[in-house]
């Protein structure tokens, strides 16, 4: 029977017929119990009729069952997996094991014992030396068993020496052991067989080569890429690419110096200078034990030789801008190389930092603190004709003062003792650092210049001492550390000599030169850009600019 507020009319009428057939007490009764359950009917009936309880909640529960579930078997086959991997770790060492087991034994007892016993032929070889003198040489072949029969070498050479024998023996190198490793991969279902190398071949290690010092100046020492002049136009229309051929060139950077206590001798202390090529200065005699680590400290300075064009050794001198404790050893390195030619391409203060420490001479109203460091005249103003500067024995002194289109040139006359030298002073502080000049014809006339007056100093030794000449008379060149604009005008300099002599230029190679003796020369792509704009501006200058017919160009620069 349905009750509630829906029930029919058929239904009101049958149940009050009822009520009139009974007495009034049981109506009553049955009347409040069939309240009472109606009630309770409909409460239950609304409780289940709200929206959306049956709808969500039952599903959400069995979802989240399932998840649950399922996240206990995903860490069950984890489990196992785990336990599966670690098995097979160890049945894969066990192997390895017995295999080297497998060798040791072998290689005790077995070849021993076959090289003595089996020997059944040789073979002669004969050696011509360069006076067509002919030696044999006699060398036993061991017949060995058939896995070990490439590697006999191992038991020592079973030779008859005639003469060369060992000589010739001892470049045969040994294959290698390969012993198989039974049950590996054929247990994973694979049809492939693991083999061990236990005797690699000295050949292919050497064909690996790695990051080491040796593979950086094998590349350094061999990599180039030369252009003819309308090719080295050309790839100024690709920039990108010469931006990506810079980035493969290894930096070569020093990563510690051989002097104990050098640090405070180093305006960057991640610029140092590679050991091979590294200055070392002759310091007044003070009483210090030669090659004691006083004696050694002394001699250091932020400073690396510089091959130039086709080789030429310790044509240039690259270091860092001097320091105020280094002005003097600076003026030492002058002194000692017979150095001719110096250029600085810095100012002494750019963008509030200190890039060098003044070691020219200074006017007294420098000195006074009256002119900015940082002035773009302060290569014009600095360092008068007349200005005098003592730095430890050596007196230095400004003849004279000659501006250029771009840079600065000064004639310093420098004293020591009864000894007086003339060197010129080039002074190009228009480059900003890591950058580069918005125009390369200033650069270039400096490179022209500086190399006229080297090759003039040369010639000039050459007529005073023949061909024993005392000193090389390198070009220092400087900027603040040595290596980003010192690397460009190298760079540019030996590449305009290049140019002249074979109408090519190869400048991958002369930057790889480069950083073979002092690492981290040319700091930027933007920098190897423009030594390749520099050139040909340069090439401008040359004849037959198509570089197709070349004529003779000038030996030397003018």
């Amino acid at each position: 029977m349905e009750n509630g507020p829906g029930k029919g009319a058929a239904g009101q009428k049958t149940m009050a017929s009822a009520r009139q057939s009974v007495p009034d007490s049981e109506l009553s009764q049955e009347s409040a119990s069939s309240s009472s359950t109606e009630n309770v009917i409909w409460s239950e009936k609304r409780l289940f009729k709200q929206p959306g309880w049956t709808e969500w909640q039952y599903p959400v529960l069995f979802s989240f069952g399932v998840i649950a579930v399922g996240f206990v078997m995903l860490l069950w086959f984890k489990s196992q997996m785990l336990l599966s991997k670690k098995k097979k770790d160890c049945e894969e060492l066990e192997s390895m094991t017995e295999a080297q087991d497998i060798v040791s034994q072998t290689t005790n007892t077995t070849v021993t014992a076959v090289v003595s016993e089996e020997v059944t032929s040789s073979h002669c070889w004969k050696l011509q030396s360069t006076s067509s003198a002919v030696q044999e040489t006699c060398v036993a072949e061991a017949q060995l068993p058939e896995a070990l029969r490439q590697s006999a070498v191992v038991a020592g050479p079973s030779t008859s020496s005639c003469g060369a024998g060992n000589r010739f023996a001892s470049e045969i190198r040994p294959e290698p052991i390969r012993i198989k490793a039974k049950g590996l991969l054929e247990r994973r279902g694979s049809s492939a067989s693991l083999t061990i190398d236990l005797h690699p071949s000295q050949e292919n290690i050497s064909t690996l080569c790695g990051p080491t010092r040796e593979c950086t100046d094998e590349y350094l020492l061999s990599a180039g890429n030369m252009l003819s002049r309308q090719q080295l136009r050309k790839c100024l229309e690709d920039v990108h690419s010469l931006h990506r051929e810079f980035w493969e060139i290894p930096s070569n950077h020093s990563e510690h110096v051989g002097v104990a206590g050098a640090g405070f001798k180093n305006r960057y202390k991640t610029i140092l200078p590679n050991e091979r090529t590294r200055v070392q200065i002759s310091p007044p005699n003070s009483g210090m034990t030669p090659g004691s680590a006083e004696d050694q400290l002394a001699c250091y300075i932020n400073a690396n030789y510089i091959r130039g064009y086709d080789g030429e050794d310790k044509a240039y001198i690259a270091t860092q801008g001097p320091l105020p404790n280094t002005i003097i050893d600076f003026w030492l390195m002058v002194w000692g190389e017979g150095v001719s030619v110096i250029v600085m391409i810095t100012r002494f203060v750019e963008t509030c930092k200190c890039k060098c420490e003044p070691y020219i001479p200074m006017n007294p109203q420098q000195e006074d603190g009256e002119s900015p460091p940082d002035s773009p005249s302060m290569s014009q103003s600095l360092g008068g004709p007349g200005s005098i500067g003592k730095y430890g024995d050596i007196t230095v002194s400004v003849e004279k003062v000659l501006p250029r289109d771009g840079y600065v040139v000064r004639e310093l006359r420098v004293q020591r003792g009864d000894e007086t030298r003339l060197i010129q002073h080039y002074w190009y502080d228009t480059w900003p650092d890591h950058k580069t000049p918005d125009t390369a014809r200033s650069i270039v006339e400096l490179v022209r210049e500086v190399e006229a007056y080297r090759q003039k100093s040369l010639s000039e030794l050459r007529k005073q001492y023949g061909d024993n000449v005392p000193r090389k008379a390198p070009v220092i060149v400087h900027c603040s550390a040595g290596i980003g604009r010192t690397g460009c005008f190298l760079a540019v300099a030996i590449g305009t000599i290049q140019l002249a002599e074979e109408n090519n230029v190869d400048v991958l190679g002369i930057v790889c030169r480069l950083r073979h003796d002092r690492g981290g020369m040319v700091q930027t792509a933007e920098q190897y850009e423009f030594i390749h704009r520099a050139l040909c501006e340069f090439e401008k200058t040359l004849p037959n600019r198509s570089g197709e017919i070349f004529g003779k160009c000038p030996n030397k620069l003018s």
